[in-house]
């Protein structure tokens, strides 16, 4: 596994980062990752995880699967991947879409479990269909009404 992300972002990262330091499989690139070296990445990525932002973008174009943390910023519908197979989760709130950079109610929209995130990885790269394409509707044993999407076209 291969952790990317801006010096920005390690400064949150703290728990990610310190596994990756502790763990061979894991390997942090935080603040070492151009874009260039970042679609590169991805491409030979098996799956991707990342919020919605420009890596999902680059995952999407590059037809890599991916589980994406979506926030409640944006309606999925309108920046959603479109060819590659992904699951999209987060929370549904109150608020959403709210169109904001700052959110006033702590992120409740990703408040996602990493056990979650797990499921949906594991779920999305073991369904395949017959004709080649993956298939992914529903994430195993969650609430009804958890916003989950998927595309599937490899």
């Amino acid at each position: 596994m291969i952790v990317v992300g801006s010096t920005r972002d390690g400064e949150r990262m703290g728990p990610v980062l310190d596994l990756a330091a502790s763990h061979p499989m894991v390997r942090s690139l935080v603040g070492e990752t151009d874009v260039p070296t970042l679609v590169a990445l991805i491409a030979r990525a098996g799956i991707v995880f990342a919020n919605d932002s420009g890596p999902m973008h680059m995952a999407d174009a590059l037809r890599r699967p991916m589980v994406i943390l979506y926030s409640g910023t944006e309606h999925e519908s309108q920046w959603s991947p479109r060819f590659a197979p992904s699951m999209l989760l987060r929370e549904p709130t109150h608020c959403t879409p709210c169109h904001r950079f700052v959110c006033p109610y702590h992120m409740e929209c990703l408040d996602i479990a990493p056990a979650r995130v797990v499921d949906a990885a594991l779920q999305l790269l073991t369904q395949t269909a017959e004709d080649g394409e993956r298939l992914v509707t529903k994430s195993p044993s969650h609430q009804a009404g958890k916003e989950i999407r998927a595309r599937a076209r490899i």
